[in-house]
């Protein structure tokens, strides 16, 4: 891939337990960048170097600078006065809306526990594609939930 061997011949290490964690350090500078398909996030504690390293990006790739992290799969990243929260309320709502289910009733268990279903024969046959499309975006959503609400430096 040429974004693994660009991002090596630039001083980055690929981390071992996250496939698209990058890590460059040098002295008391640090610089991590995290790549999932299209989307790119890049932080360090320098500055300076941070800009000059997305310039470069910028020259050798076609890519856009969407300036301070706000949003990055599925999570709101927003300032607060203790530090940063992060919250999937968007990712959420998102989901409600793409199949169509904004308007159903909440429950605090959604189940009941032992319940037995049985199938109605005259309803209509699920749609796969789409029921894996659902489960996969409800899956996405609780293993990505942060296991905090703010930090700070």
């Amino acid at each position: 891939m040429k974004i693994d061997k660009s991002l090596t011949n630039l001083g980055f290490v690929k981390c071992r337990s996250e496939h698209g964690v990058y890590v460059k350090s040098g002295g008391e500078d640090i610089m991590m960048l995290c790549l999932y398909v299209d989307d790119l996030l890049l932080t360090g504690n320098n500055e300076a170097k941070v800009n000059e390293f997305k310039k470069n990006l910028m020259d050798e790739f076609e890519m856009t600078d969407l300036g301070e992290l706000s949003y990055f799969l599925g999570i709101e990243f927003k300032k607060c006065s203790e530090g940063i929260v992060l919250t999937q309320q968007k990712y959420a709502n998102d989901i409600l809306h793409r199949f169509n289910m904004q308007h159903c009733n909440s429950a605090e268990t959604p189940a009941e526990a032992g319940l037995w279903l049985d199938r109605d024969s005259e309803e209509d046959l699920v749609d796969a594609t789409e029921f894996r499309r659902i489960v996969g975006a409800l899956r996405y959503l609780c293993n990505t939930r942060p296991g905090f609400q703010c930090w700070s430096d």
